[in-house]
């Protein structure tokens, strides 16, 4: 193997084979080593043995050109200190040029999606999660799925946006899932600046919020009654009341835990909601409500049916008719054994056939509004603010203004029931 000092003048001149390749190794620096090929192509590489592997391996210093022998020296030495220190240069190369391969190869969005959804379900709540999957599998994976995420362009995301115009509110949520995944994307380098989904203008969205009149609220009221009296699940009515006067979303209502609840003070701490822990008043409507519950373990579920059972289905079957397709299944298939018919309740309240359940939580910051209680007390009152900041500024005993507008629209639902606000303090029965 031939050997010679490798300097400037030397792999400038030295002849290059008419075929096949020439290796020259250096004779001051150990593993220094040239290549020259046909038509001169010359390239630099150090020889090594890395710590506990027997094999020789070679690395690429880089091609000479002229001028840079010195410097392709000078690196030699450097790596050469690395392999004696117990590094690899050759494997880290290596690994260098696959990731460079895979940013040249590019994901397309449907490949980069699951790992942005592992990235989201350690900071965001299973519902959350849920919902953007479901947005990109229905609504965004048939139109982009196989794009490049380095490629896409704010176009694409228009034209998305725009076919999607006839459902405004998915529309909207496809835009929005789409920005925080390029922002994602962007801090991680699986595409440059800008962010696609940002800049475009949302379609205004109609609120399906709807207010219930007082006559229909104590409309409903009566029915509510009615059906108690009939032997609907009482448990299922109470959890269906609560919602109507508190303004708690449906989840909070079916996971409040005795431990969060201060009947005596009217306050409900709530640990876990879609903003994380809130505060909550309870006004003298709602505290009647709780009064008649029989108080469990501070873990136990407020509002579940006999061995803890959950009352979503119970109370969904209470509240909506069922469908005519259902009944003629259940009479010609499933006859005697079949379950029995829903109860409509809203129905036979005379409200609206869209009205629902999450709708009393509208009502009920709809109602605060027309008792003149501010937005910002509002947005408490509902737990709407930022969580911390909520707490933070609760008191358990005493006058505040959540507490006040809490009452404030308990009156006005008390008003349209025709009922004074006087709510006698019920002793909590304990079990057991």
């Amino acid at each position: 193997m031939p050997m010679q000092h490798l300097t400037e003048t030397f792999v400038h001149r030295t002849t290059a084979p008419a075929l096949g390749e020439t290796w020259w190794w250096d004779t001051k620096v150990k593993g220094f080593g040239l290549r020259i090929r046909p038509h001169g192509r010359r390239t630099f590489f150090l020889k090594y043995r890395a710590q506990g592997d027997r094999a020789t391996k070679k690395v690429v210093i880089g091609e000479y050109q002229p001028g840079n022998a010195a410097e392709a020296r000078a690196k030699a030495k450097r790596l050469s200190g690395q392999v004696a220190m117990g590094s690899d240069p050759g494997a880290e190369v290596r690994t260098a040029a696959r990731q460079r391969r895979r940013e040249q190869e590019a994901e397309t969005l449907g490949e980069l999606f699951p790992a942005y959804l592992d990235w989201l379900g350690a900071r965001r709540k299973p519902r959350t999660v849920q919902e953007y999957q479901w947005l990109f599998t229905k609504r965004i994976a048939p139109v982009l799925a196989r794009r490049k995420v380095r490629d896409l362009a704010k176009v694409d995301v228009q034209r998305l946006h725009r076919e999607l115009r006839s459902t405004p509110v998915a529309a909207n949520r496809v835009l929005a899932v789409l920005s925080a995944l390029f922002a994602w994307a962007i801090n991680a380098a699986y595409r440059d600046h800008p962010n696609p989904a940002q800049g475009i203008e949302k379609y205004p969205e109609k609120a399906k919020g709807l207010r219930l009149a007082p006559d229909q609220f104590k409309q409903l009221w009566g029915v509510i009654d009615q059906v108690r009296t009939e032997g609907g699940n009482s448990d299922a009515l109470d959890l269906l009341q609560f919602l109507a006067v508190t303004g708690f979303r449906s989840a909070e209502a079916y996971h409040l835990r005795w431990r969060e609840v201060d009947p005596t003070l009217g306050w409900a701490l709530l640990a876990e909601t879609k903003t994380g822990e809130s505060g909550r008043a309870l006004n003298a409507l709602a505290r009647a409500i709780l009064a008649r519950r029989t108080r469990g373990h501070p873990d136990e579920r407020v509002f579940s049916g006999p061995d803890g059972q959950s009352l979503k289905e119970p109370l969904k079957r209470l509240w909506v008719d069922e469908p005519r397709s259902s009944v003629l299944r259940r009479g010609r298939v499933q006859g005697a054994m079949a379950r029995p018919p829903r109860v409509g309740i809203r129905t036979r309240a005379g409200l609206p056939r869209g009205f629902r359940l999450h709708d009393f939580r509208h009502n009920y910051v709809t109602a605060g509004a027309g008792a003149g209680v501010s937005l910002a007390v509002l947005q408490a009152v509902a737990g709407h603010k930022d969580p911390k900041t909520t707490a933070r500024y609760i008191q358990l005993g005493g006058s505040d203004p959540v507490r006040d507008a809490a009452e404030q629209i308990g009156t006005e639902f008390e008003r349209a029931l025709g009922k004074a606000a006087e709510v006698p303090v019920i002793p909590l029965r304990r079990r057991g």
